[in-house]
Order: structure tokens, then C-alpha cells, then sequence
């Protein structure tokens, strides 16, 4: 997989990143062996000089923590007219952070940091004492600074705008008076470049990690290490430490036999043999998931917001290039949800995560600068690229994908029109033989919504995210849709594609039969390659791409060898054995029959016995070459019988996933497709199949004098949880919203899901009531959890589409 083997000088870079955020590693600023003096009136000639940054502009700081002891030599400090910096860390454009003691006489502590929405500043809430040593800590993140005194909290402000995240610099770090050309960021002003002082004193031990260290950590360290003169500041006081180890800047040092090792690729987390996509793809998925636990859980714990609605104050800008893996401990059980790669060391894992974001932070810089139009292109940089699909974060991916798609979107919407006992009338007399399959197609909910969207412009159909590209008139009923009729008719389109017996534009795959993976899913019918049918295969990709503009769900199932075309990939045996593993068996076997001690004709007439020819997916007998029905295939002439089975069946459904595709270029940019892997193209067109209680849980809103806290509720969500399986969970959704697919994520809830009080005499007796068009449920108040799970489950089951909210009127059945 030539797609994985990176560059040694590429890996070797990772490894001193994952050395230098590893545990107790860290950036020595001053040593721990002798303390640093500095002066109000120093200098330019007596300035420290800058120290290096130790990314080296490799990757970005997203998090960091910032030790250090200080010891103030005067009581009252000198009057000046600009700061009096400790620790400074970038020029002009951004600080991160700034730590000095402001103008003027105060010793009260400042720090600024720089985000993407402007700077924000914590001050200490007391005067640093003098003529003792005094222990800062400073730990910086999206979410906000928090100033410790002596290994205690003393101070913290919070990053309030979720669109912020910290600016990253690969500045140097100035300690006591800035050089010349630094200017105030608050400021900007480069008169004052000259105006920026020492403070009067001392440091010791100061440290720069890559990563933000616990409140538990800071203070575990300022009982450890303590300065060997408490009262006295000279060049000779050092750090006494009480932990075995004596000299901990030895820790930032790397061995060349293990910097080798990793630049070969040979460790675990860089060998190309060892992972696969969906292990990448795992990968990301937990430390994304450990994340935004851990925000939540801080947002709580910390900063003290509570645990309701904790989901929307989580920066949004805060994407996976912000996730520094080294600050995370994921849980064993989440852990354990990813089979792919539970059985890995977290270390290595995140190793692993590291990798793939200092290759993506790389890569971000190169995005805006690529032509993807030319993808097709084998040697085009956009080539190369998607060939690293795998790899590149859904966020960065997504940059481009979405302006490209708000600047296409036109919102405009047509209305449909949609007979659905014409619908039902028509199956039934096409399962009895009275109607033919084209008349039928015609009739179904799929047809009549085709005979009206597919033949106006396609830039009509080019919706923004949530917003509806069609109304829906469900003729003789009285429903007004606000948006419960258009989802209810995406849901019956949904149906109406995996009708594989009424419908049949999609058929079921031959493992169906029942041997192999993946029984329940549905490929293209091969047959269907009229021009009606051709013309049907476009809209369902214009269909795909309205799903993926307006995150509307598609409730389909398809296998790999449908969507891995869509995206430019090419598929292989292994695709074929997920649909049909009786021929990609043979096709193994043929292969390789010297293993099986196979030389001569009788032999292997005894294992195989077949002529030129195949059983197609629709159960057609097919030829693989003229006369194929004639000749027989022998051990002579096996290897071209494997290589035309192969070629056909693998590409047998290319007419209409070329059709397909051509449907999905009018409605979304298909030059882009190709960044993205299969499951993600498989993900924006049909959500998750699995119905998330607690991300549905996570965005409810309780009304009508409704708690969370209500016994009822919790009932409820008790039953959705640990009773219900997910096809009574995809029903539920369909009772309350329409549609039976949620949102991935929180940020895609255009509206949340509210619970309403029913009122009546005996809520024991009553069904819940839902508005699909508004999301809510009405819930009666039932006594018990075995009452709430009896009248849900008839709920659902029994009333899973829109019914007439008015008397039905006259409809015709028939006419076309």
C-alpha cells in the first residue's frame, strides 16, 4: 500500500513530537540547577537571547502549560511606563502566551494569549509576594487560562466564542525584556517597541510542555520540587527534588537508535503494514469522541457551566487538528467500541493520531493551492493527494466541500405533488401480474416524485444544509407540510429504493441466499439499462446529492462495490466477496491452485467443472467471451477464465453507477469526491444506521412544564436506550420527525427534538401524540416503565407514516 509508506525525515519529525508531548517530557526555558536573574533596567546589550520554539513550525501548539518559579528582589517595584515582562513567547502577530506584571507599581500577575477571535487576559487575584519564592503555573487551551499560585487556582478566564481557538506561533521565547520590533498585541502600536521592561528578580526552573497538564499534576510537582533557598534568591539556588530522578531535563533528549528505528518505520504506530483505513478512520473517530469528553467533562468540572447543553458551548472551530492526543486518557469502554484497534497500547495509538494530524496540518497549506479538476490526472498533485484519502481529516476535507457547495446553493423549492394509494394500488397489481414493470416504476412514490423533480433544472435542487428542495401535497390527505410531509417523502423514497420485490431498481446481493457477509444488502439490478431506467439511476444520484447538501438522510444500504466508483476508487475481490463470496471464492481457488497440489487436467476438472460463463447478480446467465456457453475452462486456460470473471462481475453494475454518478455532478462539485473515502460518501448520503440516544438525548428541550428530571422522561429514554433494538429506535425517530435517520453530530441539528406534557384525565390509557413537522412529541405521564414501553411500541409500529390529519377526500387511484 505505497499510500502509507511516508517519507523517513517525515516520520522522524513525528517521533520528536511525541517525545516532546509525552509524559513528563517538556521544553527547558531555565534550569533547574541554577536560577536566572533579570533587572527592570537592563540592558539591550545584557537582553536574554530568544529561545527557540520547539516545534520548529512543524505543527501547531493547540494546548500548553507553562511552570515556573519566581522570586521578587524589590518590595516596591520600579515605576515604569510598559510592562515588566517575565516570559513572552511571539512578536507582532500573536503571543502565547505573554506573562508580565502591568505599568506601574502592581505586583499582581497578567497573562495574554492570542486566539482567532482576539486576546484574552487573566490577571492573579493577589499581589505576588516578595523576597520568596512563589511557584506559576499557567495552562492554556480552547477553552480558556487558568493561573495557578503555589500549585492552587488563582485565576481563570474563559474563551467564551465558540468560533475561537488559540493562534498558534513558532516565535522564540523572551524572558524579561522583549528585543526591539516586539510590539504589544493589545496595542499594536510600534512606538512602544522600546517600552517593554525586565521585572526585578529571579526564575528557576521554568518549563514549556506541548500539552495541558492537570490541576492535579501542577500540584503534585510543587510538593515534589521545591527551590533549596525559600527566602534567598542568588545564582547558586537550585531545585531539590524529592523524586528519584535528579536530573529531569534528560527527558527531552532522544536516543539515535530509537530515532532510527521510527524513521525506518519498523515501530508499531509507523508501520505501513500494520494499518488500514478503517483502522485510521477508527483512530480519529476515538480521539475525536475523547475529546469532546473531555471538553464536556471540563466545561463541568472546571469551569463550572453544568452539564446541560454542554454541546454547544464546545468551540466549533475546535476541529481534529486541535486534538492534542498526549492531553488524553480515553476510557477503556470507549476504547473497547473500536474492535479495529482496542488491542493496541494507547501510547502507540497515540503516536498513531499524531501522525495523522502533523500530516494533515501539512497538508492544509497545500489545499488551497490544488487544481482538483485535475484528479483524473495520475501524476497531478490532486491525484496524489486523494490517494491519501484515508488519512486526511474529515475536517479538512470538508473546508473546501462546503464553500464550494454554499456558493452553488439556490434554496429555490418545487412543489411535489404525491398520490400514495395510487402508489399502494399500483404494487399490488404489478405483484399479481396486472400492471408491467415500467407502469408500475411510473406509479410507485419514487416514480411520481421522479416524473417531477428530475426533468426541471438540477440547480433547483441545490439546497443549503436543512433546508427543504421540494414541498409535498400528499394528495387527498390533510397534512400541511412544514417539513414532516417533505421527510416523510424522503422516508418513502428510502422504501421504495429497497423494495427489492415491487421496486426492484435494487436487488438483493447473491450472499443474501444465505452464506457470506453483508446479507441484507442490496446492489444495482443490471437489468434495469433502458433509457427510463438510466434516466431513474440519474435522479437517484441527484437524490444522493440532495442528502448530502441538505443533510437529508437516505435510508438505503448498499455495499462497497456500489459506492467505491463514486468516489473515484477502484474495487477489487474483496469488494466482490462482500456481495457474492461463492464467486470470489472460486476466483481464489482458481488462482492458486498449485497450492492446492493441482497439475494436471482430471485433477482439476474434479475441482472445477464449468464453461466461459456466470450467474450474474439478477440470476442471468451471462458469457465471458463469444461462444463462452462452449468452452469449457481447463487448467490451461483458467487464468483468463479468473481475469474475465473478474472483470465483469466486479464492474457489473458500471452502467448504472456511471448513471448514478452523472445525476450526483449536477447537484454537488464530483471533482471533490474523490478526497473522500467510500464510508464518509456512504455516511453524508445516509447518516449513521444506528440511532444515537444519547447524541438524540444530548439535543432534546423539555416544554410545556416538562423536566428532564420527570419520571416519565426518564422512562422514556430508559426504554430507548436498553429496550428497544435500533430498527424500533429508526421507528421511533420516524414517529417524532418523519424520518428515520438522525444527524451525525450536534452542529447538524437544525431544530432539536422537544418533549411536550400531554393532557388528559388518564394518561395510563392515552398514546403519545408527535408533530413531525416541529420535532416534538406530546408524552402522557404513564405510571410505569413497563406502560411507556407498551404504548410506545404501538405507537411507532402502527403509526410510522403521516395520516390523514383531516377526512380524506375523493382520490383516484388510477389515472396516471
Amino acid at each position: 500500500m505505497d499510500e502509507y509508506r511516508l517519507p523517513p525525515l517525515f516520520l522522524g519529525e513525528v517521533y520528536r513530537a511525541a517525545h516532546l508531548n509525552g509524559k513528563s517530557c517538556f521544553c527547558p526555558l531555565v534550569p533547574p540547577d541554577r536560577s536566572v536573574a533579570f533587572a527592570c533596567e537592563q540592558t539591550h546589550a545584557r537582553r536574554q537571547n530568544g529561545i527557540a520554539c520547539p516545534t520548529g513550525g512543524i505543527f501547531a501548539i493547540r494546548e500548553c502549560t507553562i511552570l515556573f518559579w519566581i522570586y521578587l528582589t524589590h518590595r516596591t517595584p520600579t515605576q515604569t511606563d510598559g510592562p515588566r515582562t517575565v516570559l513572552r513567547k511571539g512578536t507582532r502577530t500573536s503571543i502565547l502566551p505573554h506573562i508580565y506584571f502591568e505599568a506601574g507599581k502592581s505586583n499582581k500577575l497578567r497573562c495574554d494569549v492570542s486566539t482567532k477571535a482576539g486576546v484574552i487576559h487573566v490577571a492573579s487575584s493577589v499581589e505576588l509576594k516578595v523576597k520568596k519564592w512563589t511557584h506559576i503555573a499557567v495552562a492554556i487551551d480552547c477553552l480558556g487560562l487558568r493561573l495557578f499560585i503555589d500549585g492552587n487556582q488563582n485565576a481563570q478566564t474563559r474563551n467564551s466564542h465558540v468560533q475561537s481557538v488559540l493562534e498558534s506561533n513558532c516565535e522564540p521565547f523572551f524572558l524579561g525584556q522583549c528585543p526591539s520590533g516586539v510590539a504589544a498585541v493589545a496595542s499594536g502600536d510600534p512606538a512602544k517597541d522600546d517600552k517593554f521592561y525586565a521585572f526585578d528578580g529571579y526564575l528557576l526552573d521554568c518549563r514549556f510542555y506541548l500539552r495541558k497538564l492537570t490541576e492535579r499534576a501542577i500540584h503534585q510537582y510543587c510538593l515534589r520540587c521545591k527551590p533549596s533557598d525559600k527566602k534567598t534568591a542568588h545564582c547558586g539556588v537550585h531545585i531539590e527534588f524529592k523524586s528519584s530522578d535528579k536530573e529531569p531535563t534528560k527527558r527531552t533528549q532522544i536516543a539515535l537508535s530509537q530515532l532510527r528505528q521510527q524513521c525506518s518505520g519498523e515501530a508499531r504506530a509507523f508501520n505501513a503494514k500494520l494499518w488500514t483505513p478503517s483502522m485510521d478512520n477508527e483512530v480519529m473517530e476515538l480521539f475525536e469522541a475523547a475529546f469532546a469528553a473531555q471538553l464536556k467533562s471540563e466545561l463541568s468540572a472546571v469551569w463550572n457551566e453544568g452539564n446541560s447543553g454542554n454541546e454547544n458551548k464546545i468551540p466549533t472551530a475546535a476541529t481534529q487538528l486541535h486534538i492534542e492526543p498526549f492531553s488524553l486518557t480515553p476510557e477503556s469502554s470507549l476504547v473497547a467500541k473500536y474492535s479495529r484497534i482496542q488491542h493496541f497500547d494507547g501510547n502507540v495509538l497515540k503516536q498513531r493520531f499524531l501522525l495523522l494530524r502533523m500530516l494533515n496540518y501539512k497538508m492544509e497549506r497545500v489545499f488551497p493551492l490544488v487544481d482538483f479538476s485535475q484528479v483524473g490526472v495520475s501524476w497531478s498533485l490532486a491525484a496524489r493527494l486523494c490517494r491519501l484519502r484515508s488519512l486526511i481529516f474529515s475536517d479538512l476535507k470538508q473546508s473546501p466541500w462546503r464553500r464550494v457547495l454554499a456558493s452553488t446553493a439556490t434554496d429555490r423549492r418545487t412543489s411535489v405533488v404525491v398520490n400514495r394509494p395510487r402508489a399502494l394500488r399500483a404494487k399490488e397489481q404489478f405483484a399479481a401480474g396486472a400492471v408491467n414493470e415500467n407502469n408500475n416504476l411510473k406509479k410507485t412514490i419514487f416514480g411520481q416524485i421522479y416524473r417531477v423533480l428530475n426533468f426541471i433544472k438540477p440547480s433547483n435542487l441545490r439546497c443549503s444544509p436543512n433546508q427543504r428542495p421540494w414541498n409535498v401535497v400528499f394528495e387527498g390527505e390533510g397534512g400541511t407540510d412544514a417539513g414532516g410531509l417533505f421527510r416523510e417523502s424522503l422516508s418513502a423514497l428510502g422504501e421504495d429504493l429497497m423494495d427489492h420485490e415491487r421496486v426492484a431498481l435494487f436487488i438483493k446481493c447473491p450472499n443474501s441466499c444465505g452464506y457470506g457477509d453483508n446479507q441484507e444488502k442490496l446492489v444495482a439490478n443490471a437489468s434495469m439499462a433502458s433509457s427510463l431506467h438510466l434516466s431513474m439511476w440519474t435522479f437517484i444520484g441527484k437524490l444522493m446529492g440532495i442528502a448530502i447538501r441538505g443533510r437529508h438522510y437516505l435510508n438505503i444500504d448498499l455495499p462497497s462495490i456500489m459506492w467505491k466508483p463514486l468516489v473515484g476508487q477502484e474495487c477489487d475481490v474483496y469488494d466482490l466477496a462482500e456481495v457474492d463470496s461463492l464467486c470470489a471464492g472460486i476466483i481464489d481457488k482458481l488462482s492458486d491452485v498449485e497450492k492446492a497440489g493441482i497439475t494436471d487436467e482430471n485433477a482439476f476438472r474434479q475441482l472445477i467443472d464449468c464453461n466461459f460463463t456466470t450467474t450474474a447478480s439478477d440470476g442471468r446467465q451471462v458469457t465471458l467471451k463469444p461462444s463462452g456457453e462452449r468452452i469449457a475452462v481447463t487448467l490451461a486456460n483458467r487464468r483468463e477464465y479468473v481475469e474475465l470473471l473478474s472483470k465483469y462481475r466486479i464492474h457489473e453494475f458500471d452502467t448504472q453507477i456511471d448513471a448514478i454518478r452523472r445525476g450526483l455532478a449536477t447537484i454537488v462539485p464530483i471533482s471533490l469526491l474523490p478526497l473522500f473515502t467510500w464510508r464518509q460518501l456512504e455516511l453524508m448520503v445516509c447518516g449513521k444506521r444506528e440511532i444515537d440516544v444519547d447524541l438524540l438525548r444530548a439535543n432534546t428541550v423539555y416544554k410545556d412544564g416538562v423536566k428532564a428530571t420527570d419520571k416519565h422522561v426518564l422512562f422514556l429514554w430508559d426504554v430507548l436506550k436498553h429496550e428497544f433494538n435500533n430498527a424500533q429506535r429508526r421507528n421511533f425517530v420516524r414517529f417524532v420527525w418523519g424520518q428515520s435517520r438522525l444527524p451525525t453530530k450536534s452542529e447538524d441539528f437544525h431544530e432539536r427534538f422537544g418533549i411536550l406534557s400531554c393532557h388528559g384525565k388518564d394518561n395510563d390509557l392515552m398514546l403519545p401524540v408527535s408533530h413531525t413537522c416541529f420535532f416534538t412529541l406530546e408524552l402522557p405521564r404513564y405510571s410505569s416503565k413497563d406502560i411507556m414501553h407498551k404504548k410506545l411500541l404501538y405507537a411507532i409500529n402502527n403509526c410510522t407514516a403521516i395520516d390523514t390529519d383531516h377526512m380524506a377526500q375523493n382520490v383516484n387511484w388510477d389515472e396516471d
